[in-house]
C-alpha cells in the first residue's frame, strides 16, 4: 500500500520500502505467527493475513512497527482474501466463503460462512476477487470436475446473513482443467489454468456472465505451467513455472489486454 510492500516470510511478515530507493530494504519484520504465512490482504491502516495454522491476524503497521492485533481461528488456511465494502471474504479451498465484519478494523469477527446455492454437488471455493460493483468467485465442482464463475452482488449496507450477499449469475468456465486464480481488469475477467491457457470473461453485464474466449498466450512455445497472473492497467503479467526440463522457469510475460481479442 502506497510506498510499502507486504510480503510473507515463512511464519513472519515483512514490510519493504519501494518508493524513493534504488535498493528494497526491509523496513520492518512482524513476529513470529501461528504457521506459514498463505495470503495478505492490504487494508487502510490495519492488513489482514492468513496462516497455514487456520489462523487470520490483523496487522497494524505504524511507520515503524508491525503490530499482531486480534486473531480469529478459521476451519482452513486461507489462500484468497478480498475486502468486499463492511466485510472481508476469504476463501481456502473449502465449500464455503468466511465472511467476516470488519466494522472495528483491528477487531474482526468471523460472520458466517457463505456456501454458494445452486445445483452444485461438491463445490470447492478457489478464489474470489471483485471490484466496486460486484464479487466474483470461482467455484471447482467436485461431483463433476467443472469450475464456475459466480457473480456477487456487492453489498452496500451492513452484511448481517448469507442472503446479504445474492447471486448475480453464473457460468461454466472450464472441465477437469485445474483452473486456480482470477484477475478482473476493468470488464474482463480472467481465469487462469495451470496448463498455461485464460479463459476471458466478459463482466460488463454482471447479470449475464459470458466467456468470450479461450486464450493461450505460448503463441506455440512450450513453457510449462503457469505460476501466477498479475493485471495492472491495461497489462496482464504471467509468470511460468517453466517446463519438465526445467527450461523457462520464472519467465514472465507482458501482454497489453487489448490485443487479447475480444
Amino acid at each position: 500500500a502506497g510506498c510499502n510492500a507486504y510480503i510473507g516470510l515463512g511464519p513472519r511478515v515483512a514490510r519493504m520500502a519501494v518508493c524513493g530507493t534504488e535498493s528494497l530494504e526491509f523496513t520492518d519484520i512482524s513476529p513470529r505467527l501461528g504457521g506459514v504465512v498463505t495470503s495478505i490482504a492490504v487494508g487502510s491502516g490495519i492488513n489482514y493475513v492468513g496462516t497455514s495454522g487456520g489462523k487470520l491476524y490483523a496487522l497494524s503497521g505504524s511507520e515503524d512497527v508491525l503490530a499482531v492485533g486480534t486473531d480469529i481461528s478459521l476451519p482452513f488456511a486461507p489462500t484468497r482474501m478480498f475486502f468486499a465494502g463492511p466485510v472481508l471474504l476469504v476463501a481456502g479451498s473449502t465449500d464455503a466463503l468466511a465472511v467476516l465484519d470488519l466494522s472495528q478494523p483491528d477487531q474482526p469477527v468471523l460472520l458466517f460462512d457463505y456456501r454458494l446455492a445452486g445445483d452444485l454437488g461438491s463445490p470447492i471455493v478457489i478464489d474470489v476477487t471483485g471490484d466496486d460493483k460486484a464479487i466474483y468467485v470461482l467455484v471447482r465442482d467436485n461431483e463433476v470436475n467443472e469450475h464456475f464463475v459466480y457473480a456477487l452482488e456487492r453489498p452496500t449496507g451492513r452484511v448481517k446473513s448469507p442472503e446479504d450477499l445474492k447471486v448475480l449469475s453464473q457460468v461454466l468456465v472450464a472441465g477437469a482443467t485445474n483452473t486456480t486464480r482470477l484477475k478482473l481488469n476493468h470488464d474482463r475477467l480472467y481465469a487462469m489454468q495451470r496448463i498455461g491457457q485464460i479463459i476471458v470473461i466478459n463482466t460488463a453485464d454482471r447479470s449475464n456472465l459470458e466467456v468470450l474466449n479461450t486464450w493461450d498466450p505460448r503463441g506455440g512455445s512450450i513453457l510449462g505451467s503457469l505460476s501466477d497472473i498479475a493485471v495492472a492497467q491495461n497489462k496482464i503479467v504471467l509468470t511460468w513455472i517453466g517446463n519438465a526440463s526445467g527450461q523457462n522457469k520464472g519467465q514472465v510475460q507482458v501482454f497489453d489486454q487489448n490485443t487479447i481479442g475480444s
